[in-house]
């Protein structure tokens, strides 16, 4: 190959990939997730933030923004769920890996995951500055690392109780009740229990009461009953 078309391939593929990136590619990658929120369940989480906000009183537009990312993570979680339980349906129609293929479910969800964070921190990080230079009070915590601890924490409790969960059912395993509720901590819990987590960081009102326990009895609950 001529040199020349070396220097045309890297004048080419020389740039940032957000470069060549377009509104098409961003469809066709989303598409699995926009198909499952498009078919919206009870919004249990979204009632409980809400149900939380009557304690925290969360500002508008922050709380806005949460409600929206833990959506995002929720229905992302569920696309993964319904792989891994071998799910035909999801809330009556057919699950989202059933019309657009296992791998590009389980690429869409891994995707709107890191969509729902980079969401999360520039819509919270906007409200604050505004906030600053307005008469709305200014969250305690909410920093950069902050939203990196909670998210990576809470996540890496909603993998590893997925995880024993799916174990126990392939190796025909009974957990004991201590190892169950602790998986429960973890998979049914963890969603809303990252949105309590960001909401008490954002907190304008009863700043000092840890809410986390109520919101792990609330998932272990939620587990058995389910």
């Amino acid at each position: 190959m001529p040199l020349s078309s070396y220097n045309n391939l890297l004048s080419t593929i020389g740039g940032s990939p957000s470069n060549q990136w377009s509104a098409e590619h961003e469809q066709v990658l989303i598409a699995p997730f926009t198909y499952t929120a498009s078919n919206p369940g009870k919004n249990i989480r979204g009632r409980l933030i809400a149900a939380f906000n009557y304690w925290l009183n969360v500002p508008k537009e922050k709380l806005e923004a949460i409600d929206r990312v833990i959506d995002m993570a929720h229905n992302a979680s569920l696309m993964l769920d319904d792989i891994q339980d071998g799910s035909d349906l999801r809330r009556g129609k057919p699950a989202a890996h059933k019309v657009y293929g296992t791998p590009q479910t389980i690429n869409s969800a891994n995707y709107v995951l890191q969509l729902a964070y980079q969401e999360l921190r520039k819509s919270l990080r906007s409200a604050t500055h505004q906030a600053v230079e307005g008469t709305e009070p200014v969250d305690r915590l909410l920093r950069v690392e902050d939203l990196d601890v909670i998210w990576n924490e809470d996540l890496i409790h909603l993998h590893r109780g997925q995880g024993l969960d799916i174990y126990w059912r392939d190796a025909y395993k009974c957990p004991t009740e201590e190892e169950y509720i602790d998986m429960a901590l973890g998979k049914a819990s963890g969603v809303l229990r990252l949105s309590v987590r960001i909401m008490m960081t954002c907190a304008t009102t009863n700043t000092s009461v840890n809410y986390v326990p109520l919101v792990d009895l609330i998932g272990v609950y939620c587990q058995i009953r389910d």
